[in-house]
Protein backbone atom coordinates (compact mmCIF):
# COMPACT_ATOMS: atom_id res chain seq x y z
CA UNK A 1 0.00 0.00 0.00
CA UNK A 2 1.30 3.28 -0.47
CA UNK A 3 2.52 5.06 2.09
CA UNK A 4 -0.07 8.09 1.74
CA UNK A 5 -2.69 5.97 1.58
CA UNK A 6 -1.50 3.93 4.20
CA UNK A 7 -1.00 7.39 6.26
CA UNK A 8 -4.82 8.74 5.95
CA UNK A 9 -5.95 5.35 7.26
CA UNK A 10 -3.34 5.44 10.23
CA UNK A 11 -4.84 9.25 11.08
CA UNK A 12 -8.37 8.48 10.46
CA UNK A 13 -9.72 5.17 10.66
CA UNK A 14 -12.98 5.56 9.20
CA UNK A 15 -16.40 6.05 10.38
CA UNK A 16 -18.53 2.98 12.54
CA UNK A 17 -19.66 0.45 10.51
CA UNK A 18 -22.91 1.84 9.23
CA UNK A 19 -22.77 6.06 10.15
CA UNK A 20 -22.36 8.31 7.29
CA UNK A 21 -21.92 11.80 6.90
CA UNK A 22 -25.31 13.25 7.34
CA UNK A 23 -25.15 15.69 4.32
CA UNK A 24 -23.81 13.44 1.67
CA UNK A 25 -24.78 10.14 2.93
CA UNK A 26 -20.84 9.27 1.92
CA UNK A 27 -19.53 6.36 4.44
CA UNK A 28 -15.61 6.12 5.18
CA UNK A 29 -14.82 2.75 5.97
CA UNK A 30 -12.57 1.28 8.84
CA UNK A 31 -9.47 -0.36 7.80
CA UNK A 32 -11.54 -3.65 9.26
CA UNK A 33 -14.33 -3.04 7.00
CA UNK A 34 -11.89 -2.81 4.08
CA UNK A 35 -10.02 -5.72 5.02
CA UNK A 36 -13.32 -8.10 5.20
CA UNK A 37 -14.56 -6.84 2.19
CA UNK A 38 -11.22 -7.42 0.20
CA UNK A 39 -12.15 -10.76 -1.77
CA UNK A 40 -15.52 -9.34 -2.50
CA UNK A 41 -14.10 -5.73 -4.24
CA UNK A 42 -10.32 -5.79 -4.96
CA UNK A 43 -9.06 -6.26 -8.13
CA UNK A 44 -7.03 -4.32 -10.41
CA UNK A 45 -5.20 -2.84 -7.72
CA UNK A 46 -7.69 -1.01 -6.35
CA UNK A 47 -9.44 -1.64 -2.62
CA UNK A 48 -12.87 -0.28 -1.67
CA UNK A 49 -12.61 2.50 0.80
CA UNK A 50 -16.35 4.43 0.88
CA UNK A 51 -20.16 4.23 -0.16
CA UNK A 52 -23.07 6.01 -0.71
CA UNK A 53 -26.52 5.43 1.05
CA UNK A 54 -25.69 1.94 2.58
CA UNK A 55 -23.71 0.40 -0.17
CA UNK A 56 -25.61 1.54 -3.09
CA UNK A 57 -22.52 2.68 -4.40
CA UNK A 58 -19.31 1.46 -3.73
CA UNK A 59 -16.03 3.59 -4.28
CA UNK A 60 -12.27 2.07 -4.98
CA UNK A 61 -8.97 4.00 -4.46
CA UNK A 62 -5.48 2.84 -6.37
CA UNK A 63 -3.76 1.29 -3.58
CA UNK A 64 -0.58 2.09 -5.57
CA UNK A 65 -0.91 5.81 -6.05
CA UNK A 66 -3.21 8.14 -4.40
CA UNK A 67 -3.08 10.13 -7.67
CA UNK A 68 -5.50 7.57 -9.69
CA UNK A 69 -9.50 8.43 -9.83
CA UNK A 70 -11.54 7.41 -7.34
CA UNK A 71 -14.04 4.93 -9.53
CA UNK A 72 -17.72 4.00 -9.07
CA UNK A 73 -17.15 0.09 -8.26
CA UNK A 74 -20.61 -0.61 -9.61
CA UNK A 75 -21.81 2.54 -11.71
CA UNK A 76 -18.29 2.99 -13.43
CA UNK A 77 -16.68 6.46 -13.88
CA UNK A 78 -15.13 8.60 -11.30
CA UNK A 79 -16.23 11.22 -9.22
CA UNK A 80 -12.78 12.53 -8.30
CA UNK A 81 -9.23 13.13 -9.63
CA UNK A 82 -7.34 11.11 -6.52
CA UNK A 83 -7.59 10.83 -3.19
CA UNK A 84 -6.55 15.20 -2.37
CA UNK A 85 -9.83 15.50 -4.19
CA UNK A 86 -11.78 13.13 -2.82
CA UNK A 87 -11.44 14.05 0.75
CA UNK A 88 -11.43 18.15 -0.39
CA UNK A 89 -14.69 17.58 -1.99
CA UNK A 90 -16.10 15.60 0.81
CA UNK A 91 -15.15 18.37 3.56
CA UNK A 92 -16.08 20.90 1.26
CA UNK A 93 -19.53 19.71 0.78
CA UNK A 94 -19.86 19.37 -3.23
CA UNK A 95 -21.21 16.08 -2.99
CA UNK A 96 -23.93 17.13 -0.71
CA UNK A 97 -27.44 16.46 -0.85
CA UNK A 98 -29.47 18.81 -3.01
CA UNK A 99 -26.31 20.27 -4.49
CA UNK A 100 -25.58 19.71 -8.25
CA UNK A 101 -23.13 16.92 -7.35
CA UNK A 102 -25.42 14.79 -5.37
CA UNK A 103 -25.10 12.14 -5.76
CA UNK A 104 -21.59 11.66 -5.72
CA UNK A 105 -21.05 10.02 -9.54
Amino acid sequence: MHPAIRSIFLCFDGLVDGDFDAASEVSVWSMEKILSQSEEYFGDGRMPFADFFFDTEIYTCSVVDPHKPILRFFGGGSIASGLDQFWNRLVSGYYDAGGPNYPPR
